[in-house]
């Protein structure tokens, strides 16, 4: 693995020697290495030798720092930014603690959005993530770590699973214990950072709607088609192209995007660089919508509702069955929507927001009655 001079950011590293051994590898790189435990903690667990493991590294140029909680980041490394963040086998401590497993890494990706501008890797045993590359060691999803929807909560995308390079890695095991872990067949899940902000962008700036172009077919099912697979990256460039000239609008969708991301400063104000990869096994979800009409036709609006609604986490519009209430003279309409986005981060929180907050909120001030 070569990371060129980008800035390196290395979570967790019990004692530094995955640090130590990926600088020999590469000397070019900038690197933040960081430890969970106190320095006195250090030597209690791994002996005296620590220490001149330290002094070699910050002798090389390399930044380490002790006492690191990664759900809890210290302002020296919130003001600063990198291009590959790692973190090899990040466990909250005991045996079968799949809760706090979960906590961890929601709380570690929810840390890394604001200092991350490339990739996040993250090591995991498999069976762990509980994503189909889990392969022969796949389990019952309850009973993972589910890395996926970790990610997502905090705005990140699966887009590469590989094979986990042992070379740089210290077989031992949890806290210096010296009993250790079979990480050969481990997985590094890679990540970038991918927030819902193309919704604001199509929803605020009617100039950048020409980059989806709704599909239909005879079975009334409905796909968003892209016109083309680096679409994000003129869409992005085309906003940015105009904020020199600090147009009404332009001031509008960065208030928007604030809001969203909960920024205080346009200045923070993060724009992906490239969307060309698609979402490795992105989340998928379906719901079911019911409306009164008062004609067995659809109504003609509500396929502009929901693309308009949902945008690019819309996957799939499937029409159901049509019920006539003789009693009353109408039509119930049902519809199955498949949750999916092949492009951004969409966590099943946020699919519940859409599915019973944003949609039904919309259709209702179409006109439309709700059942």
């Amino acid at each position: 693995m070569s990371f060129f001079s980008e800035r390196v950011a290395i979570f967790g590293d019990g004692d530094l020697s995955y640090s130590e051994n990926l600088l020999k590898e590469d000397s070019n790189i900038l690197l933040t290495s960081t430890v969970y435990l106190s320095f006195a903690e250090l030597v209690q667990t791994y002996g005296k030798g620590i220490e001149e493991r330290i002094c070699l590294l910050e002798s090389s140029g390399v930044r380490v720092l002790l006492g690191v909680d990664v759900t809890d980041l210290p302002e020296v490394i919130l003001h600063d930014s990198f291009d590959r963040i790692i973190f090899n086998f990040p466990h909250s401590g005991g045996k079968s603690k799949i809760n706090t497993n979960r906590k961890l890494l929601k709380g570690m990706f929810k840390s890394f959005a604001p200092i991350s501008r490339g990739e996040v890797h993250v090591a995991l045993l498999p069976g762990q993530g509980g994503t189909p590359a889990d392969g022969t060691k796949c389990r019952d999803l309850g009973n993972t770590w589910q890395v996926r929807e970790a990610a997502a909560e905090a705005g990140f995308v699966l887009i590469r699973v590989e094979e986990f390079d042992t070379g740089c890695y210290n077989l031992t095991g949890y806290r210096g214990s010296q009993k250790g872990f079979k990480c050969q067949t481990g997985l590094r899940h890679i990540f970038t950072y991918r927030p819902q902000i193309s919704k604001l962008l199509l929803r605020e700036d009617s100039r950048l709607a020409d980059f989806l172009v709704p599909d239909r077919v005879e079975d009334v099912t409905v796909r968003y088609t892209c016109k083309n697979e680096g679409m994000f990256s003129e869409l992005f460039e085309l906003h940015r192209a105009c904020k020199s000239k600090r147009r009404r609008l332009d001031e509008q969708l960065d208030k928007a995007i604030m809001k969203e991301m909960g920024l205080e400063n346009t200045k923070d104000i993060f724009y992906p660089t490239s969307y060309e990869t698609r979402t490795l096994y992105p989340l998928e979800e379906t719901h079911d919508v019911s409306l009164w009409c008062n004609s067995r036709e659809d109504p003609p609006s509500i396929i502009p509702t929901v693309l308009e609604t949902l945008g690019l986490n819309l996957h799939k519009l499937e029409k159901g069955e049509v019920y006539h209430d003789e009693e009353n003279n109408r039509f119930s309409h049902n519809y199955r929507i498949t949750y999916r986005n092949e492009w951004e981060a969409l966590s099943r929180s946020q699919i519940k927001q859409l599915a019973h907050g944003e949609l039904r909120d919309a259709l209702q001030r179409n006109g439309f009655t709700l059942h």
